[in-house]
């Protein structure tokens, strides 16, 4: 049945795409459409693809959110680290809500096979040597991953990292704290800086962390 209303969605979601382009490239995108299963005799037989509030969810776009912090946390951590997309990291998941764990099981899968990670929750007794972790209002997603280590040069990449971040910080503080902006901008506009912030924060502190173990070293 998920099969099923999967294929719905993007069969939906690509016709509504083919009949948006075709102000602007109409021969293409006729032909795209006739090659869609119950296509009409011709693409301006259909209707124009409206808005519909009912498809709207704030709940979704918040866990939406979510996993593309984490995509993006994963992402930026191969780059970082200079790790190739073929090589599994571990992630280990420890739910704070109930919609973390939510996050979790519904989106194991794509976690898996996206980021190319063994996803696991993470269990009271467990003991794991954690290599970078992302804090957010839900869970605590950590990465465990083992690999040569250049002292010098670990120190050098963090202590930029974590300039870059303070500069980040900076901004946002700066931002949140003038009159002006707080009066005029949107209040979404307002929320998702506040969110940049902390999330700044977040990050800031776990890079801290990292460069005093490595200058323990």
């Amino acid at each position: 049945e998920k099969s099923f209303w999967t294929k719905q969605v993007l069969y939906y979601v690509l016709k509504s795409m083919i009949i948006l382009l075709h102000p602007f490239v109409p021969f293409v995108s006729e032909e795209l459409y006739q090659a869609l299963p119950f296509a009409l005799e011709s693409i301006h037989l259909e209707s124009f693809p409206m808005a519909n509030e009912s498809f709207e969810s704030s709940q979704v776009e918040k866990e939406m959110k979510e996993v593309m912090e984490i995509v993006t946390f994963v992402r930026n951590f191969r780059n970082n680290q200079n790790i190739s997309n073929k090589t599994m990291l571990s992630i280990f998941v420890e739910t704070k809500t109930a919609l973390g764990r939510k996050i979790f099981d519904e989106n194991k899968n794509l976690f898996t096979n996206f980021l190319n990670a063994k996803v696991s929750l993470f269990e009271k007794d467990m003991i794991i040597q954690v290599t970078d972790r992302l804090t957010t209002e839900n869970a605590i997603y950590s990465i465990c991953y083992e690999k040569e280590v250049h002292v010098e040069e670990e120190i050098l990449k963090y202590e930029e990292e974590l300039k870059r971040l303070e500069q980040e910080v900076l901004r946002c503080q700066k931002m949140l704290a003038n009159e002006g902006f707080l009066k005029k901008a949107p209040l979404n506009k307002i929320n998702v800086e506040k969110e940049k912030l902390q999330n700044y924060l977040s990050r800031k502190e776990s890079v801290q962390k990292h460069l005093d173990e490595l200058k323990k070293s």
